[in-house]
């Protein structure tokens, strides 16, 4: 059964909140705690920071799932329900453009190394991967503990909050609500956005209906002004 997306009781990040997330020490000192799961507690909160995806979403990632599209390197959500990748809702199916900080911060690097280690099948977080079963469940409380270890204490945030914080971003950036939606996976059910091309299964048709060059002006236009990323340290970069 497909479900629906997560209510108002979650809430945005702050830039202070944020600021306090990546000067703790998985961001600032390449701490990775056990229950964190590995590279999973540095890149998946970066990763729905700068891209909107949920947890899931994240989790599901291979290697072969983050390749150049017309030449913009992008994310490519989509499923397999033979190896247990299931999206939330149909529109969920997406190519989203990766964000250069990502970029900057390591990320292909990473997706590199992951590679040439274990191939282009290869889950790109395999400890929390549909594979490991309970391990993403147990990883978003590890994720819950270590937000209020580091101070943030308002329990409306957590970690779909990176998801609503990408989604303020865009609309701060005027983005139209309709590639807004597109990029987070959400279903508008506005009926004149209902009319033109209808909507189909595959990841690229995101690329078909808006165009890549959209898709990627959208994506680069996020920001989060006063966010302080000079002392955020990866393995990769």
């Amino acid at each position: 059964m497909r479900l629906k997306e997560a209510g108002s009781d979650r809430d945005a990040f702050t830039i202070d909140e944020l600021n306090k997330l990546l000067a703790s020490s998985v961001f600032s000192d390449m701490d990775r705690p056990a229950p964190g799961r590995g590279e999973a507690a540095f890149w998946g909160p970066l990763l729905a920071l700068y891209s909107g995806a949920r947890r899931a979403d994240l989790a599901s990632l291979q290697v072969k799932n983050v390749d150049d599209v017309e030449g913009v390197p992008c994310f490519t959500f989509e499923e397999d329900k033979i190896i247990g990748k299931r999206l939330k809702t149909l529109t969920a199916i997406r190519t989203v453009p990766i964000h250069p900080q990502l970029i900057e911060l390591g990320w292909l690097r990473y997706v590199d190394d992951v590679r040439r280690r274990d191939g282009v099948d290869a889950w790109l977080f395999a400890p929390v991967s549909p594979q490991a079963s309970g391990m993403l469940k147990a990883w978003t409380k590890w994720f819950g503990r270590y937000l209020r270890s580091v101070g943030i204490t308002d329990r409306r945030k957590v970690f779909h909050s990176f998801r609503h914080s990408f989604k303020d971003a865009l609309r701060a950036a005027d983005v139209s609500e309709d590639l807004n939606d597109a990029l987070l996976g959400q279903k508008n059910s506005s009926v004149g956005r209902s009319y033109g091309a209808k909507q189909k299964s595959g990841a690229k048709d995101i690329v078909r209906r808006f165009g890549i060059e959209r898709l990627k002006s959208a994506v680069y236009a996020v920001t989060y002004e006063g966010l302080r990323l000079s002392e955020v340290k990866s393995v990769s970069k």
